[in-house]
């Protein structure tokens, strides 16, 4: 499977890159397919690693978020693009990207625009009582 990722953990703050190679040919929707693949792969690793180890990750404390450069929606009925299915706890789970999410304090959205983090920091200043 052609692809690059990377795991990066900060105490229980993890995440999961992947991205197909720049110069691979293929369309975009299918780059998008591909990459959740790798991740659905990637994930199952990570996670018989970690039984093997003691530890282990909570369903509802996974995100998961697509980013891509185009204005268009991915598809109507999933304007956030494809969605993944994990095992987790002898369970399928089904993880749905979100338009926003937070990773190290950072509001992050699918175009890395910082509009949300901007946003959301501009709020809670407002809201300050000086």
């Amino acid at each position: 499977m052609p692809g690059n990722a990377t795991l990066q953990f900060f105490v229980d703050d993890g995440g999961i890159m992947v991205a197909i190679p720049k110069g691979f040919s293929i369309s975009p929707k299918s780059q998008i397919e591909m990459n959740v693949e790798m991740l659905q792969f990637i994930f199952h690793q990570l996670m018989n690693d970690l039984t093997r180890l003691g530890l282990g990750a909570e369903a509802d404390k996974l995100e998961m978020m697509h980013f891509w450069k185009k204005r268009k929606p991915w598809r109507l009925d999933r304007p956030f693009g494809p969605s993944a299915r994990v095992q987790l706890g002898g369970r399928e789970t089904e993880v749905i990207p979100s338009s926003s999410m937070r990773y190290l304090g950072f509001w992050l959205d699918p175009k890395l625009s910082f509009k949300t983090h901007v946003k959301f920091y501009a709020c809670k200043a407002a809201s300050t009582r000086m």
